[in-house]
């Protein structure tokens, strides 16, 4: 009968130990899909500031044409004036 105990008692230890490896077998598999999905979203972020910068870029050349083109279009209204021309109203 203690034989039968013990033999229990020795299964039940390896099930435990066996549960525990899988557990942690589990839980490294986590945490390795957990590191990849970090990497995702610092990639996807490393992105998201680029493209802001980018953004940036392209707002600062938009001013800088509009300046050039008002500023080309008041010349062109000086230009005409001065021939005696008569204005292109803006807009049209």
């Amino acid at each position: 009968m203690m034989i039968l105990i013990s033999l229990c008692i020795a299964i039940a230890s390896l099930a435990v130990g066996g549960l525990t490896i899988f557990l942690a077998y589990v839980n490294w598999k986590i945490l390795k899909i957990s590191m990849d999905i970090l990497k995702v979203n610092y990639d996807i972020y490393d992105e998201t500031v680029t493209i802001r910068q980018e953004t940036i870029i392209i707002r600062k050349e938009t001013i800088k044409i509009k300046v050039l083109s008002e500023a080309l279009l008041n010349t062109t209204g000086a230009v005409k004036e001065t021939l005696g021309e008569i204005p292109v109203a803006e807009g049209t």
